[in-house]
């Protein structure tokens, strides 16, 4: 998984607000071809629905038990297949039997279903081949091409992850076929095969991405994973807890039933849910699901927060910045400093200058004599010896500490130190080693040996030999420039580079924003502009928390928008189940049993879903945070919870939906039972 951070920019990207009237017009018309869908669905259901199930208010079944005839499954092939040509004929053949105004319908209608052609020829399909989809064998053949495609070509892991899914489902199918041939009842039999499918699909995206390595290791795992996974998850958690629910509910009963008063409230609030499976599936599933989002972005937010947390950490051991003018550079920044009367020597650890410098870079081992171009830190004696870089790497002989490192380059000015974005983050093959600047050294390495340069100046063409002795970690900021002692360029260069950038170690204690203003006040006349590395890194960490936030913002509004559904829902619960009402108050129910009846059946939907939302999201974040560390190596990433954050979201969620049903369940429990019952 490779996620964009803030530091993955240059220092010249700016975002600004922009839009496009194509834009709006397209949004417009994906929301309502999403609402036409969405009904055009729901009523192919309700036409489809069995009159006895309708009339008796049976529960549905989600797998049908018969399939049509071989039969009268291929004339419905072919006319979706050739869609439009078979509405064109028939209006022909209609406008020959003189029935004009059927002639010219079947032409419309003809004309219509060009653009819809590809999709009625898919669901034609599918239609045909339901049969052998429910009986397992089409859907495990399916799955496998999947996988291999998807390894061989397609080389994205939530295709890959779509096929081991679709594979797992089909021998759950073919399992299902079988038991129902043994002596075991229909129901038992779906609920073994449909408990075993939705267990293995959660196990297989809940195991970490480092598992399927050694099969899926060129996979691309992009941002879309967590998209593809999060549907994958809450869909077969969901699944397995609408076929386990008679179960759940035994549970449930068993908890309570030292409440008497309260069982009877329980299992009327349960039963109702249970008997609509598939909607309250649907319900249950969207509200997972919004929270699983909610809970995913808000744990990313706060983790990728955490790398900004020590300045010195991210600016090898320093504290403030300052730049000159280079058309009036300083010969001696600490015997300025000192005559200075608004700062204080005393206050700073340190001082380090550096310059910055384009420069030519080549392999002296390798088969292309090719020349790249990198930026490097021409750095003075008081910068190598007051910088405290994170080494990811270092050379044998050289190491281990950062301190050895910092004095083999003061004693020995031909060795140098590489930014991580500078070398390849995964091993390389061999050849694309013999292309690479750095050969086979990546990132990743558990060690390296020195690798031999070639510098050159661009304006002298004068060539240094360099070593490279190490990698420091990708959280410093300049990762991708090359670090060298500064004394290496003293023969080669026609004149001397004067230092233009400084970085400031301040003592313990000592507040850098009066020390960056004393700076500059006092450094005027050099052009001196500071930078407090802690405010730096606060405004980047607000920047991204608050691009984050925003579309937390949208989820957590869309999760409203679900919750008020929820209330229309009980709101029409009210009216269908009327009946349903009187009779409970026949039986002895008081009014404040039916309301509680009402609220727990709301709190039986989103405490479940809020449950499964938050658990699966909070492993895979887990999992997602683990990958990037291990991908991009920035080992300073440390997976963080925001529970103050997540309670707020979940408490809020299951207030507003106790308040969205409050109001019918007790215009439920004002009901009379003669009323109820003469209700017609």
């Amino acid at each position: 998984m490779i996620l964009v951070t803030r530091s993955s920019f240059d220092d010249s990207f700016k975002l600004a607000i922009h839009f496009e009237p194509r834009s709006v017009i397209v949004t417009y018309c994906l929301g309502t071809m999403i609402a036409f869908t969405t009904v055009a669905v729901s009523a192919y259901r309700v036409s489809r629905l069995n009159i006895v199930v309708a009339i008796r208010g049976l529960p549905e079944a989600i797998i049908p038990k018969e399939a049509a005839s071989l039969r009268a499954r291929l004339p419905a092939l072919g006319r979706s297949l050739v869609l439009p040509v078979y509405l064109l004929v028939r209006s022909v053949t209609r406008l020959v039997r003189r029935r004009p105004r059927r002639a010219v319908r079947d032409a419309l209608l003809a004309i219509v279903a060009v653009p819809a052609w590809p999709v009625t020829a898919i669901v034609g399909m599918v239609r045909f081949a339901q049969p052998y989809l429910v009986h397992g064998w089409l859907t495990l053949l399916a799955g496998v091409a999947i996988i291999y495609f998807a390894i061989a070509s397609w080389e994205r892991f939530s295709y890959f992850g779509g096929g081991v899914t679709l594979s797992l489902l089909g021998i759950a199918l073919m399992g299902r076929s079988w038991l129902r041939r043994t002596a075991l009842s229909d129901d038992m039999a779906d609920r073994l095969a449909s408990t075993a499918a939705g267990v293995l699909m959660l196990a297989f995206w809940v195991l970490p991405f480092s598992v399927f390595e050694r099969v899926a290791e060129d996979l691309d795992r992009g941002f879309d994973i967590i998209f593809f996974s999060g549907v994958a998850m809450v869909g077969a958690a969901v699944w397995t807890i609408m076929y386990n629910a008679d179960l759940l509910l035994k549970g449930l009963s068993m908890v309570v039933g030292r409440a008497g008063r309260l069982k009877p409230v329980l299992v009327t609030a349960v039963a109702y849910p249970m008997a609509a499976k598939f909607r309250t599936g649907l319900t249950l599933a969207m509200f997972a699901l919004v929270i699983f989002t909610l809970i995913v972005m808000s744990v990313l937010t706060e983790t990728f927060s955490t790398q900004f947390e020590a300045p010195r950490k991210v600016y090898a051991g320093f504290d403030v910045s300052g730049e000159v003018n280079v058309a009036t550079p300083i010969d001696d920044i600490a015997q300025t400093i000192r005559d200075l009367d608004d700062v204080n020597l005393e206050d700073f650890d340190a001082i380090g200058g550096y310059a910055s410098l384009v420069m030519q870079l080549r392999a002296v081992e390798g088969e292309y004599d090719i020349w790249h171009g990198r930026r490097a830190i021409m750095a003075d004696d008081a910068f190598l010896e007051a910088s405290e870089f994170e080494m990811k790497l270092v050379a044998e002989g050289y190491g281990p500490t950062s301190e050895d490192i910092m004095l083999a380059m003061r004693e020995d000015p031909s060795l140098v130190i590489v930014g991580g974005w500078m070398v390849s983050t995964q091993e390389p093959t061999e050849e694309e080693a013999e292309e690479l600047l750095f050969g086979g050294l990546y990132y990743e390495a558990a060690k390296m040996k020195p690798v031999k340069l070639e510098m050159r100046e661009r304006r002298t063409g004068e060539i240094i030999p360099v070593t490279v002795i190490g990698v420091f970690d990708k959280l410093h900021r300049n990762a991708g420039w090359m670090v060298v002692a500064k004394s290496v360029f003293d023969d080669v260069l026609p004149v001397e580079v004067p230092a233009t950038q400084y970085r400031f170690k301040l003592v313990d204690g000592v507040d850098a924003k009066s020390v960056s203003r004393g700076l500059e006040a006092g450094l005027l006349e050099f052009g001196m502009e500071t930078e407090v590395y802690q405010e730096v890194l606060d405004d980047e960490s607000a920047a991204g928390k608050a691009f984050f936030r925003l579309f937390t913002g949208f989820m957590a509004l869309g999760l409203l928008v679900g919750v008020a559904a929820l209330g229309v829902v009980s709101t029409r619960a009210v009216v269908e189940r009327r009946q349903q009402i009187g009779v409970l108050r026949a039986i002895g129910f008081k009014r404040r049993m039916v309301q509680l009846s009402f609220l727990m059946e709301a709190s039986f939907v989103s405490v479940l879903g809020c449950g499964i939302g938050l658990v699966l999201g909070l492993v895979l974040s887990y999992n997602a945070v683990s990958d990037i560390k291990a991908e991009e190596g920035i080992d300073a990433i440390s997976f963080t919870v925001p529970w103050l954050q997540i309670g707020g979201i979940l408490v809020v969620t299951y207030v507003f939906s106790l308040l969205t049903t409050f109001l019918p369940a007790r215009q439920a429990s004002k009901i009379y039972p003669s009323e109820a019952l003469r209700y017609e």
